[in-house]
C-alpha cells in the first residue's frame, strides 16, 4: 500500500492504506493495532467519537508524610500510600493545567490510622470543611475549571460511600 494514496473522487486522503473511507477526510491504516501518535499536544475542536477502550495513562505514586503533600498535574491518576500514623494533606495543583482537566486520587494502600485530606482551598469538595481519603479504596475525582480556578468534584468515594 502506498505512504499517501489521494482519492479525488471522495475528496479523501489514506495514510498507508489506499482503502479510504469516502464519509472521513483522512483513513489511517494500522500497524500492530495502533494508527497514530503524537509527540505533542493534539487539538480537537470537534467532538471525538471512541469505539473501543478509552485510557488515561500516566500514574503517580505518592507516597504521603505527615504535612504538605504535592499532587502532580501531568498525571491523570494519583494513588496513596497512608503513613501507619499522622495527617497528610494532598496540595493539588493549580498550574500547569488544562480547562476540562480530570483528575483521580485513589488510597491504594493503607498504613493504619492516618489522615488524608484534600486542601479545600483549592477544590469545591462535596464536605466543605474536609474529605478524608484514609481508608483503602477511597477516592476523589475532579475536574479542573479554569473560570473559577479550582477543581471541582465529579465524584466521591470515603469509607466505601460513593457520592
Amino acid at each position: 500500500n502506498p505512504v499517501l494514496f489521494s482519492d479525488a473522487s471522495a475528496d479523501a486522503l489514506g495514510i498507508g492504506t489506499n482503502a479510504v473511507d469516502a464519509t472521513y477526510q483522512c483513513t489511517l491504516a494500522a500497524v500492530s493495532g495502533k494508527s497514530l501518535k503524537s509527540a505533542g499536544t493534539i487539538d480537537v475542536t470537534g467532538s471525538i467519537s471512541a469505539t473501543g477502550v478509552f485510557s488515561m495513562s500516566g500514574v503517580q505514586a505518592l507516597t504521603c508524610a505527615a504535612g504538605a503533600n504535592v499532587v502532580d498535574a501531568t498525571n491523570a491518576v494519583t494513588r496513596l500510600t497512608l503513613p501507619a500514623s499522622g495527617t497528610c494533606t494532598l496540595t493539588l495543583p493549580t498550574s500547569g493545567l488544562a480547562a476540562g482537566q480530570v483528575k483521580i486520587i485513589q488510597t491504594a494502600v493503607q498504613g493504619g490510622s492516618s489522615a488524608v485530606t484534600i486542601a479545600t482551598t483549592q477544590a469545591v469538595l462535596p464536605n466543605a470543611t474536609a474529605f478524608d481519603l484514609a481508608v483503602l479504596g477511597d477516592s476523589w475525582m475532579g475536574w479542573w475549571d479554569a473560570t473559577a480556578s479550582k477543581w471541582q468534584t465529579l465524584s466521591s468515594v470515603m469509607a466505601g460511600v460513593g457520592s
